[in-house]
């Protein structure tokens, strides 16, 4: 009895889990549309300046743009986007390349720290190729945003930072 309860409880926690998940432009999903600007003037800003946000997304493009290219067999592209005010970032596949796209906004936040700007990254480009599961239960192309959030972390920061 106990092992039939077990497997509704798992079986329930993933199409749960698929209800919950994001749309993959990241306009909709079980959280309200992000909405939040950060200005480049803005004085509650963090300290991130365009000369690091640069850095730190050179940091990860030199590591993963020749994985993400030869598994895609495109271009893969980072949007550097220093002056949008937005508080997010995206990944997306178009026609002839796969692209992710960093705004200036979520840089700006006080609470991004190198690490956590690298890591945000490191989630998008689990997107592209960090294994299944996929987003709506594999119909799509992109890793669901659990997946993503293990790859980021458990892949992508341990081989960015290896040397440091």
């Amino acid at each position: 009895m106990k092992k039939g309860i077990l497997i509704a409880a798992i079986l329930s926690a993933l199409n749960f889990s698929q209800v919950l998940a994001c749309s993959i432009d990241g306009k909709s999903g079980f959280l309200p549309e992000n909405n939040y600007r950060i200005a480049v003037d803005d004085k509650m800003a963090g300290d991130m300046t365009k000369e690091k946000f640069i850095a730190l997304i050179d940091k990860v493009n030199a590591v993963y743009k020749p994985i993400v290219e030869k598994i895609a067999g495109k271009p893969f592209i980072i949007n550097r986007r220093w002056d949008d005010d937005i508080v997010n970032a995206y990944a997306m596949q178009w026609e002839n390349d796969w692209r992710v796209t960093m705004y200036g906004g979520l840089a700006r936040h006080p609470l991004i720290t190198d690490d956590a700007l690298m890591s945000v990254l490191c989630h998008e480009i689990g997107h592209h190729i960090g294994g299944f599961p996929k987003a709506l239960a594999g119909k799509h192309w992109a890793v669901n945003e659990g997946q993503a959030d293990y790859f980021s972390t458990l892949k992508c920061m341990r081989k960015v930072l290896v040397n440091d």
